[in-house]
């Protein structure tokens, strides 16, 4: 798969399910396009996104790839979550909400590999109104599931460099 394309992928179900801004992705097709002496037109007209919304840039990225390996981008994007959860990035619950919505809008949520991850969302709302579970457990649950996935971290960060030249971070 072209690293590109595969970058576009991840970018496009960060910004779906919140990892990612849109300015954020705005600011990375800027890098793309400042990177490669032919960028693609899709990266000039995201570079110009700043007032569009979400899903109008998301459309732009799925113009570029066209086709997707949904399992595969979701394990990708799980492992930058998952990163940005280590380095505390991110909150713990935005971690599981973002894992959530990622899960529902790739329709990966009730296959039986990530399901587990699907349900701490429900699991951590539960455990904060004091219903069902206890909040450590969920935490503990959700971050050793997700964990699971870190090892693709490294798919991502070679696709990046392969094209941006740099390391992401």
């Amino acid at each position: 798969m072209n690293s590109l394309k595969l970058l576009a992928q991840v970018y496009k179900e960060g910004l779906a399910a919140g990892i990612f801004d849109k300015y954020y992705v705005i600011a990375w097709s800027d890098k793309v396009i400042g990177v490669l002496d032919e960028p693609p037109y899709e990266f000039i007209e995201i570079s110009l996104m700043g007032e569009a919304l979400i899903n109008d840039i998301e459309r732009k990225l799925i113009e570029f790839y066209k086709e997707i390996d949904i399992n595969y981008v979701a394990k990708l994007v799980l492992a930058i979550i998952y990163q940005k959860l280590l380095i505390e990035e991110i909150t713990i619950e935005k971690a599981i909400r973002t894992t959530a919505k990622l899960l529902l809008n790739t329709s990966l949520c009730f296959e039986e590999e990530f399901y587990g991850l699907y349900y701490c969302d429900d699991a951590y709302d539960l455990a904060l109104e004091g219903v069902h579970h206890s909040l450590k457990e969920v935490i503990k649950v959700f971050k050793k599931t997700i964990s699971v996935y870190h090892s693709h971290i490294n798919d991502f960060q070679i696709a990046y460099k392969e094209v941006m030249g740099s390391e992401w971070t």
